[in-house]
């Protein structure tokens, strides 16, 4: 959790259930992990959703895995790597 208050809410869980405990834990930041994207187009209008529901001082940050670079939402931060996870957990208070 690089000393930040994370909450694990498991995979494969509904939209509405992630906006929910967003809200409800007032997070500065929902971190999705994809790692099927052979479906795209459901991928993408699911994370659209999420975006939209979230509030709007809510960062969403998308891991992908296998690494796609045609699964972009608008007002997302994709990740692809430890790196580029570390560096952001960083400028939010995180430490290692």
């Amino acid at each position: 959790g690089a000393g930040l208050d994370v909450i694990h809410l498991g995979p494969n869980l509904p939209v509405k259930e992630v906006v929910y405990a967003a809200k409800r834990s007032a997070a500065e930041v929902v971190l999705v992990s994809v790692t099927t994207p052979t479906d795209r187009i459901s991928r993408v209008e699911q994370l659209q959703g999420l975006r939209v529901q979230l509030p709007g001082s809510a960062e969403l940050w998308i891991a992908i895995n296998p690494p796609a670079a045609d699964i972009n939402v608008k007002g997302t931060k994709a990740l692809t790597n430890f790196e580029e996870l570390e560096r952001e957990l960083r400028r939010i208070g995180g430490r290692f």
